[in-house]
């Protein structure tokens, strides 16, 4: 850094208090502590050249910062990779670790190690762990470059000296993100700009875990611990320590922690704390814009200045003269429609374009699906009707060869009755074509024997136990009734029910609400062994 700069005055004794860090750290609860504000004003005061990146609504919206496209460039190496699907699942991915090795080797972008996992896949045994594994990374990585591809990149950060650029990663996934910082960080480390740099990352605990590796964590870490030497700041914003990894932040060298509540996060705060002076209530009780400001040995309450407050009245809100909430309501400027220059305008036009043009897309796949599921259904009550009227006319068949005087019957229900004598016969011949349907069957046959399981229910179907339901648990209770074994807790339970079920399958059960009954006719397939 060129100088040091105010970040606020000490309280209760108004002294001003400035620094000039290495790295900082800055945590407490939003919108109790002040965090934003405290960013925002020390970076109008350092006037550094800056970059921040904004995640999520609500995030650092420094007004007046010049807005600037994401960067991304790809990495393939199995870490970077490792953790991109990290980030994409929000979870560990070590247990793809070594297919991830050797499927990154020689890759040049992320299409070439989708080749190779592709290929990978085809070549896999259909059924094999191995397929399961490549599947499951196929339609991660085409997740992932599914949603890069729907993304505008620059060819590099497009960053100004002394001056806060502010990187809007608002609505990307959080895969994306990651990928975004990660190529920023890598690109800054590479010493394109020959002057010092800040780094302002919000909720810094999602990019740099303590539980997972993530593509922005290897970067960041290596930012926080050669990036001093080159010039490279690294302001990380946390709502709490937990979950950040603080074997990451410990080369941080100053820390301002705002206000907690919890007990876990107090006993946190300090820990970091040398001062063994400070108090839990000290922290619980923290003001807005308030902070225990930490470097090295030393501990200094603070109020942090925001950029809309001059100098006299930020003294007097330390002092205890005047509050914080008071000072926000009167100076504090109101929320405006920003102005929006050339180059964010075309970004936002074209970002609305690619969605409409995206919804377009959408509805016209509904409509196409729409369409098919219409006509098919059409087809179904076609199928139905036709089914339902060959059914009638079997029916019909039937009853006519069970009934041959059914005639004489059709004539007196018509009111006819007995045909005159005198009246000449006229003979009506309907000709009927009934559709015949070929069935081959294969026979399965068991043996019924107490030799093994399969033969133990086979000898429980020849001996009637199943001619009426019976439930899994009454299965399990005549097999332990009779020895055979002991079919105690869940496993008991889903082994037999898959032994049963295998019966189902063959025929001679049927599967009734998680019960088994017995198959009229496969009885006689039941062969029983008998003994000696």
């Amino acid at each position: 850094m060129t100088g040091s700069f105010r970040i606020g005055f000490e309280v209760p004794s108004g002294k001003e208090v400035a620094f000039q860090p290495q790295h900082l750290g800055i945590t407490g609860l939003t919108q109790m502590s002040g965090k934003t504000t405290a960013l925002e004003g020390f970076m109008a005061r350092a006037g550094e050249t800056a970059i921040a990146f904004r995640t999520s609504r609500g995030e650092l919206s420094f007004p007046g910062a010049k807005r600037i496209s994401p960067y991304f460039r790809e990495r393939t190496d199995w870490r970077f990779v490792e953790g991109l699907i990290s980030a994409h699942l929000m979870e560990k991915a070590k247990f793809y670790r070594g297919d991830l090795i050797r499927l990154t080797r020689g890759t040049h972008d992320l299409a070439s190690v989708h080749a190779n996992i592709r290929t990978a896949l085809s070549k896999a045994r259909s059924g094999s762990f191995q397929e399961k594994v490549y599947t499951e990374l196929n339609e991660y990585v085409s997740e992932i470059r599914e949603a890069l591809e729907s993304v505008h990149f620059d060819p590099q950060p497009n960053l100004t000296a002394q001056t806060l650029s502010v990187m809007d990663l608002e609505g990307l996934s959080p895969a994306v993100q990651q990928l975004v910082i990660a190529a920023t960080v890598d690109w800054l480390m590479e010493g394109h700009i020959n002057a010092p740099v800040i780094v302002v990352l919000p909720e810094a605990r999602d990019f740099i875990p303590e539980d997972r590796r993530t593509p922005a964590k290897l970067s960041l870490e290596n930012l926080i611990r050669k990036g001093a030497r080159v010039q490279r700041f690294l302001w990380v914003d946390s709502q709490s320590l937990t979950g950040l990894d603080m074997d990451v932040m410990r080369s941080v060298g100053t820390w301002l922690f705002g206000r907690q509540v919890l007990d876990l996060e107090i006993k946190r705060v300090l820990k970091m704390a040398p001062d063994r002076s400070v108090k839990p209530d000290t922290v619980r009780s923290l003001g807005l814009g308030e902070f225990l400001c930490v470097r090295g040995e030393q501990v200094t309450k603070v109020y942090a200045q925001p950029t809309w407050l001059d100098d006299l009245h930020a003294v007097r809100v330390a002092e205890g003269i005047d509050s914080a909430e008071e000072m926000a309501k009167l100076f504090r400027p109101k929320l405006k429609e920003k102005d929006v220059d050339e180059e964010e305008r075309k970004r936002l036009t074209d970002t609305i374009a690619r969605q409409a043009t995206d919804l377009s897309g959408l509805k016209a796949q509904l409509k196409k699906m729409t369409e098919l599921v219409q006509d098919e259904t059409h087809r179904a009550e076609k199928a139905e009707a036709a089914l339902k009227a060959r059914a009638t006319l079997e029916h019909a068949a039937d009853r006519a060869q069970a009934a041959p005087g059914q005639d004489a019957i059709m004539r007196g229900l018509a009111g006819h009755g007995p045909e005159p004598k005198d009246r000449e016969r006229v003979d009506l011949h309907v000709t009927h074509e009934v559709p015949s349907m070929t069935i081959h069957v294969r026979e399965v046959r068991v043996e019924a024997s107490g030799d093994d399981n399969n033969g133990r229910v086979a000898l429980l179907i020849a001996q009637g136990f199943f001619d009426e339901r019976k439930s899994v648990n009454e299965v399990t209770k005549e097999f332990r009734a009779r020895g055979w074994g002991t079919w105690s807790g869940g496993a008991g339970w889903n082994n037999m029910d898959r032994i049963l079920g295998k019966f189902a399958e063959q025929g001679f059960l049927r599967n009734i609400d998680k019960g088994y009954v017995l198959v009229a006719a496969a009885r006689d397939r039941i062969l029983v062994k008998k003994e000696g």
